[in-house]
């Protein structure tokens, strides 16, 4: 199903509904909304800090984004298929790791995976 080198992007918003998906699936690495929006708020922050030094790049990354980390994509990367809610057994879901500073695991379902992954196939 996949590699552990697959990298690839999501929209902040698009992540954020995927989360609270998790949430109510009950899986084991999912946030509530505040605390969420608080990690991804801390990420954004730090890497427009990371490329202040290039005027042109910030400006069009905060044009890009609209300035919010829900308009920005964010790197992802499948960590491994899991099959368990809290050591009890379940459907199986992917646990990706959401890169950035810091980074953080998030179980998604399959579904919400093979949605990104469609959305990353280039043809």
């Amino acid at each position: 199903m996949f590699t552990e080198t697959n990298v690839m992007s999501v929209p902040g918003d698009a992540l954020e509904m995927m989360n609270e998906c998790s949430v109510h699936l009950g899986y084991n690495r999912c946030y509530d909304a505040k605390q969420f929006s608080q990690m991804m708020q801390m990420h954004y922050t730090k890497m427009l800090e990371s490329c202040k030094n290039d005027k042109a790049l910030y400006k069009r990354i905060k044009r890009n984004t609209c300035g919010n980390w829900r308009g920005a994509y964010i790197p992802i990367m499948p960590i491994l298929i899991h099959k368990h809610k809290f050591g009890q057994p379940c459907e199986p879901h992917v646990r990706v790791l959401v890169w950035g500073s810091p980074s953080f695991c998030l179980d998604l379902s399959m579904d919400h995976y093979e949605l990104i992954v469609e959305k990353n196939t280039v043809e």
